[in-house]
């Protein structure tokens, strides 16, 4: 990952965002036994227990057993079977962030200072877009 100083500042932004300030790389609050992921099929959640299995872990969370496996295969690492190394592998979780950084261009959006559209397109949504513009 190669940007300005506005691309690298929103990219830590939402490093620290992701990650609950630096503080957990694995997505917090989610219920092995119910929870909005199981099934979801847009994720690639077909098998009963992914929806837990690959909740959102790294700095910018990869979550659904499709993105494990893309990002496991982009980085030579078998996320399926061993998920929690996204977690528990800083190098892992950063270069994870780096690569879905650079692979959804947030460069250019981070470089229009467009908060909006690179939660977006890291969240599918506006989730927390309050608390992201803080950072």
């Amino acid at each position: 990952m190669s940007g300005s100083r506005l691309s690298i500042c929103h990219f830590l932004a939402q490093l620290c965002k992701g990650s609950k300030g630096f503080s957990s790389l694995t997505e917090q609050g989610i219920d092995p036994n119910h929870n909005a992921y199981e099934g979801n099929k847009q994720l690639g959640k077909t098998k009963r227990g992914d929806g837990y299995i690959s909740r959102g872990r790294g700095f910018i969370p990869i979550t659904g057993r499709y993105n494990y496996d893309k990002t496991g295969e982009d980085l030579y690492k078998d996320l399926i079977h061993h998920p929690e190394i996204l977690a528990s592998d800083i190098i892992l979780a950063l270069d994870s962030a780096g690569l879905f950084w650079t692979q959804h261009g947030l460069n250019r959006l981070a470089d229009k200072d467009d908060i909006v559209a690179m939660t977006h397109r890291i969240n599918g949504g506006e989730h927390r877009l309050p608390d992201r513009r803080l950072f």
